[in-house]
């Protein structure tokens, strides 16, 4: 493939090493990945400022299940039952392995690929708790992720989704392996960098846009996007946090100092990194956390 101009400064900066795909975690041992996995799940607690979430005796939805983790670990915790949701059945294969091999068979492996199937397959109003974290910039509809979640939930009953990074953030890419530079996603167009990333990395010819990559594409959802979203349904929106950062407060204050003095939305949403919201469906409407 022979570049343009805008693609030859982009290839510029990639990283001509880097296979497509290729993570540091691929070379790690079963017992020291789920020690990382553990981890990262108790991080995501803690950016809820939720320490004391109680999975015992209930039924769960983990809303885009990856390979399995978290939904053994709320198993660990006496879960009652996981509804285990993915768009790709090797996903949806290597979580049912992996719970068996530790002895649990109480969960159920949905391909969730048609979303709007899904409270037909779980019931309306059946679910205790929703967890899903780092999926909802994945996800093609996230309109219709949130209403199915809605409808599955109990009144009264919680779900938590928490993602990272937004899509205008300085690396909502996703692509930090291959391009360190920040905002190069928003600098070069769509095109340009899949172009460039067929040619160094030989991803598929097929791929016309960042939400066709498989296995980690984006729907370039922004954060006041997401806020509108929210306020589509009766949610209670007990917390919602933006740029939870692991032990780096003074990193967190002054960022969000600067959000919070940007003029505008489209502005402010370059530095919005996180966000980590905790709704209870409900009668009530609360809002004036959502800014």
């Amino acid at each position: 493939m022979k570049f343009n101009i805008s693609e030859k400064i982009f290839s510029f900066f990639c990283d001509k090493n880097r296979k497509w795909g290729s993570v540091e975690k691929e070379n790690l041992g079963a017992e020291k990945l789920l020690k990382i996995q553990k981890i990262e799940w108790d991080v995501f607690w803690d950016k809820l400022d939720e320490s004391n979430v109680n999975f015992k005796d209930k039924i769960i939805v983990d809303y885009g299940c990856g390979y399995g983790f978290d939904s053994l670990f709320m198993l660990q915790e006496g879960a009652k039952h996981i509804y285990c949701l993915e768009i790709e059945q090797e996903r949806l294969d290597i979580s049912r392995k992996l719970h068996l091999s530790h002895g649990y068979n109480n969960a159920t492996y949905i391909d969730n690929s048609n979303i709007s199937e899904l409270p037909n397959k779980i019931g309306i109003g059946k679910v205790d708790i929703i967890i899903c974290r780092d999926v909802m910039e994945h996800i093609p509809s996230p309109y219709e992720a949130l209403n199915s979640m809605y409808e599955i939930l109990k009144h009264g009953s919680n779900a938590y989704i928490g993602f990272s990074p937004l899509y205008k953030s300085p690396y909502g890419s996703h692509f930090s392996g291959y391009c360190k530079i920040p905002w190069i996603h928003l600098i070069f167009s769509e095109r340009t960098v899949l172009n460039v990333f067929k040619e160094l990395y030989k991803i598929s010819d097929t791929i016309n846009s960042y939400q066709k990559i498989p296995g980690s594409g984006l729907n370039k959802l922004s954060y006041f996007k997401y806020l509108e979203l929210l306020k589509k349904f009766n949610w209670y929106i007990e917390k919602n946090y933006i740029n939870r950062f692991s032990n780096s407060g003074y990193l967190k204050d002054g960022i969000n100092i600067l959000v919070s003095i940007l003029p505008f939305k489209s502005i402010k949403e370059l530095f919005i990194v996180s966000v980590y919201t905790k709704m209870i469906k409900n009668n009530k409407i609360l809002f004036s956390s959502l800014q």
